[in-house]
């Protein structure tokens, strides 16, 4: 009796996540998309003309905002009325205040650990660099709380 060769197995369903498999019938291919677009969270479409003017008025606007996405802008607007941009750069000083007082701190520790005591200058110029980071953040806080 002769033997058969098993048939290949099916890797038609075994593809990476994300992707469609290629649909033989046309009709196929569009029972995919249609069950694909089921999935989406925004699944409803708005068209909005403008004029070259007000065109280039919203693009300014987002380019303000630092938004490069037309519909990311126009459904912030929609939904929130406005766009809030903000300045970071006293965040990023206060951040940097901050890894440079845990720097202050960790040297201070080392010492007293190496000599069993730590010198009132060293913890008075820590109390100090300290106070000036609260400060700064007090003042961050003050000016988000306007917004």
């Amino acid at each position: 009796m002769a033997r058969r060769a098993a048939a290949p197995p099916d890797l038609s369903s075994a593809r990476s996540p994300g992707r469609r498999a290629a649909a033989a019938d046309p009709a196929d291919h569009e029972e995919t998309e249609v069950h694909s677009m089921a999935k989406r969270v925004r699944d409803v479409d708005v068209h909005v003309c403008f004029t070259a003017d007000e065109k280039a008025k919203v693009k300014q606007r987002m380019a303000d905002a630092g938004i490069r996405n037309m519909s990311e802008f126009l459904l912030k607007m929609a939904l929130n009325g406005y766009v809030l941009t903000l300045d970071l750069s006293e965040v990023r000083e206060m951040v940097r205040l901050l890894s440079n007082a845990t720097n202050n701190i960790n040297q201070v520790a080392k010492r007293a650990n190496e000599t069993r005591s730590v010198s009132s200058a060293d913890i008075n110029a820590l109390k100090a660099y300290v106070a000036g980071v609260w400060e700064q953040a007090n003042g961050i806080l003050a000016k988000l709380s306007k917004l």
